[in-house]
């Protein structure tokens, strides 16, 4: 299928190339060589990260930035949940300088955090591979210019804020590491790049402060409970969502988990999130969301949602989620998680690719 897709137009082809290239499976090179000097830049990139994936690590010592942000675009909108962005598919370790320049100028102008966020974490111990020392070598200098400079690695503070740490440089905030470098900082940083981030989060968001105790007592047991089982990124956005940004957040709570053939989001949300988007409307109960996207295609995820008003029920509801991580994708049979979820919850519902949203039951003998 993918070798019929790679004779579609450029944009198909690049999509399905880099499915190739980025998928579960280590890519053959003999599908991959053609394309290291065919098509345009971008495809050419995706075809070189390729052949690194496959053994080949002199395929890529340097890279046109303009081809690298093309092609993460890409997968940053078309494969946001399926597909690694391509940075990492590189081993920071074996980065040459000249990569490491050229994707730091990358970073540097990139406002989509799904972009910068993997760049930061790539880059930075490619550049400081002992840590963080004064003075900075130029090339070390760089990176860290490109990581203050960037809108999008800032967008979860957090998240850059961290990622400096684990390279022993410990700074507070953006301003805080541009005044470490002695670089001008952009004003009202936090607050603009968050801004790009959540300009369509008004009509599903919700602000932490005006929550009732009742709904920031869920809150704190998503999180506890996620964080226990030790998903991933729940502590930040939750860390980010108690900030007092003074936006409208949605979803309220996020957990992330990756198992070996699927990528696993679930967020909290307090009422229907379709709904809100569609008419403004706030309405419907509480309720976890579980999405569940293969990592090599490009294919919508496959959506699951149990309603949970109670913190009981809503931790029984994430328990039965979680002892199912392991094993869940697109394609595996969903009964006995379902059976897990209608003990935990009186409501769930599967979410199609159309959009529609059907209400299922359980089959007599406890089956869904």
């Amino acid at each position: 299928m993918l070798r019929e897709r790679l004779r579609g137009d450029e944009a198909e082809r690049l999509v399905a190339l880099y499915g190739l290239a980025a998928g579960l499976v280590v890519p053959d090179p003999s599908l991959l060589e053609g394309y290291v000097l065919a098509g345009g830049p971008p495809m050419q990139l995706a075809a070189r990260l390729g052949l690194v994936r496959a053994g080949r690590p002199s395929a890529l010592r340097e890279l046109d930035p303009d081809a690298y942000a093309a092609l993460a675009e890409v997968v940053a909108t078309v494969a946001a949940v399926g597909l690694p962005q391509p940075v990492e598919l590189l081993d920071p370790a074996a980065m040459s300088p000249a990569l490491v320049r050229a994707l730091a100028a990358v970073l540097g102008r990139s406002r989509n955090h799904r972009i910068a966020l993997p760049l930061v974490e790539a880059l930075l111990p490619a550049a400081l591979p002992d840590g963080y020392e004064e003075p900075p070598t130029p090339l070390q200098l760089d990176v860290l210019r490109a990581v203050a400079n960037s809108p999008g690695a800032w967008v979860y503070p957090a998240d850059a804020v961290a990622a400096l740490a684990e390279q022993g440089l410990d700074v507070g905030d953006r301003l805080d590491l541009c005044a470490r470098l002695g670089i001008d900082g952009p004003d009202h940083a936090q607050r603009d790049d968050t801004e790009a981030l959540l300009a369509d989060s008004e009509r599903c968001g919700v602000r932490f402060e005006e929550l009732t105790e009742a709904q920031r007592a869920l809150v704190e047991r998503f999180v506890d409970t996620l964080d226990g089982f030790g998903w991933n990124d729940t502590r930040n956005w939750h860390n980010f969502v108690t900030s007092g940004t003074g936006f409208a957040i949605s979803p309220i709570g996020v957990g992330r988990h990756y198992n070996e053939r699927a990528v696993l989001e679930c967020t909290l949300w307090l009422f229907d999130e379709h709904v809100a988007l569609d008419t403004g409307a706030r309405t419907g109960s509480p309720y976890a969301r579980l999405l569940v996207s293969d990592k090599a295609e490009q294919r919508d995820p496959v959506g699951f949602r149990a309603y949970a008003e109670q913190p009981d029920a809503l931790a029984a509801v994430l328990g039965a989620i979680d002892r199912h991580r392991p094993a869940l994708d697109r394609h595996s049979r969903a009964d006995a998680f379902l059976h897990d979820l209608f003990a935990a919850t009186h409501r769930v519902e599967v979410e199609l690719a159309d959009g529609r949203v059907l209400e299922i039951r359980p089959r007599e003998g406890g089956a869904a």
